[in-house]
């Protein structure tokens, strides 16, 4: 994207932030503005609707009579695909991103986004290299269904540079969330500027920095308003212009004041004014 020229990147909203079957986000999220709807996959295999052929084609009928787009979908079972020493555990993970694969080529999904890697300082480098092994055997499957395979962790950009390497398949990218790396106190700014063109996609939510630790043990995801954190989205613009990203931003949102759609609107108005901003 040339920062001289007219905006053209979409946006999308997680199905998640308006807490309603999937069949009704897409009528809220063009409500709202939005472009199109990230499906967000909470469940195990069997046990979550994005597995049901029936509630997906539901969902895809929907979406195409708001003339709405589903740019990707998240597998968040974090801990459930997260290249476990447990050879079991491993092959279930491994199970899961196959069985997602063909969802998203069946529905038409061009990236699945695959959350992993939590620990931020204290992965593992055996953990790291299953996932390298792991997402390396996949990604065949991915090329042929027309599937990128967005991998969203909270490791240092140089150790997602060495994945990215290891990796070395056109079909396996990173995901990018500006709200992660602010409440795990990463320097997103500069890491984007690092990754450049591994990006395929970008999660938008603010964060603060010192949030008080969840019951997982770590940092909470506060419901804000974007702009009303710690992220700096002017400054993250001007990073995500210098790489050159022309894709999706997808608000992964919280509702504030127990109003979904209001919430919404607000935070695509206020990164549209931004981004706008950013481009003249």
């Amino acid at each position: 994207m040339q920062v001289e020229s007219e905006v053209s990147n979409q946006f999308g909203i997680t199905a998640n932030h308006f807490g309603v079957p999937m069949p009704q986000a897409p009528a809220l999220a063009a409500a709202a503005g939005y472009d199109g709807v990230e499906w967000w996959v909470g469940g195990d295999l069997n046990d979550d609707p994005f597995w049901d052929p029936a509630i997906r084609s539901d969902y895809a009928a929907a979406a195409h009579e708001e003339g709405l787009a589903t740019p990707s979908i998240i597998i968040s079972m974090v801990g459930k695909i997260d290249f476990p020493a447990d050879a079991s555990e491993r092959a279930r993970g491994i199970r899961v991103i196959r069985e997602g694969i063909q969802a998203c080529v069946l529905t038409g999904v061009p990236v699945m986004m695959i959350p992993c890697l939590k620990r931020v300082r204290n992965t593992p480098a055996d953990q790291i290299d299953r996932l390298v092994e792991d997402i390396r055997a996949c990604a065949p499957d991915a090329d042929a269904g027309g599937v990128v395979i967005g991998i969203e962790d909270m490791i240092s950009a140089d150790l997602n540079l060495d994945i990215m390497r290891r990796i070395d398949h056109p079909s396996v990218r990173l995901y990018y969330d500006i709200g992660n790396s602010i409440r795990f106190e990463l320097d997103p700014y500069a890491e984007i500027a690092t990754l450049g063109s591994w990006i395929c996609q970008h999660h938008v939510k603010d964060a603060v920095t010192n949030a008080p630790i969840d019951d997982t043990g770590e940092p909470a995801n506060v419901p804000l308003l974007l702009g009303d954190g710690d992220a700096d989205f002017p400054r993250f613009l001007r990073a995500v212009h210098g790489t050159k990203f022309d894709g999706w931003f997808v608000l992964e949102t919280l509702p504030v004041n127990d109003d979904p759609l209001g919430s919404a609107t607000e935070n695509l108005r206020r990164f549209r004014s931004w981004l706008a901003e950013s481009n003249s």
